[in-house]
């Protein structure tokens, strides 16, 4: 069992596509199934900062989940685990449990960063059509071959 801190230094992939992060506190058991499959059960909690997609300011989210692991060491192996059952595929003799947590964690970063709340001026946002009178009508480009096409030819 492992009970403990991992610091921000040691997650440079989090890191990378967070604007800020602080230590991640992780609980961690290993054990073995009733079929003799190695497991990694853990819990994780983290602050990181990000930026706000609406207002580009930067935003903190609480991150914390609970995680299951099966760990194999190689990919037919990992096609043999249940569905319940995420496989680690643990290449060689050593395996880097930091970059496997950080891995879970950076499945729960969401995809697009927003404020909970309105953080700008509702006027400044659009959605939906935009009416054909708001529209600019320019020139198309194509209006030309259809002039062309409709002069009679020179014989």
């Amino acid at each position: 069992m492992y009970d403990g801190i991992i610091e921000a230094d040691k997650l440079p992939r989090l890191a990378s596509a967070t604007h800020s992060n602080g230590n991640l506190t992780a609980k961690l058991v290993f054990s073995v199934d009733e079929e003799n499959r190695k497991i990694l059960r853990g819990e994780y909690a983290i602050e990181v900062q990000v930026i706000c997609q609406r207002c580009l300011e930067p935003m903190t989210l609480s991150l914390s989940s609970d995680f299951m692991v099966g760990i194999v060491w190689d990919e037919s192996e990992a096609k043999g685990l249940p569905k319940e059952l995420d496989p680690w595929v643990v290449t060689g003799s050593d395996a880097d449990l930091i970059s496997a947590i950080e891995e879970e964690v950076l499945l729960e970063l969401p995809v697009v960063a927003v404020h909970d709340y309105q953080c700008i001026d509702a006027e400044m946002m659009t959605a939906g059509e935009i009416e054909a009178s708001e529209q600019e009508t320019g020139e198309n480009p194509f209006q030309v071959l259809a002039q062309l096409k409709k002069k009679p030819k020179d014989v």
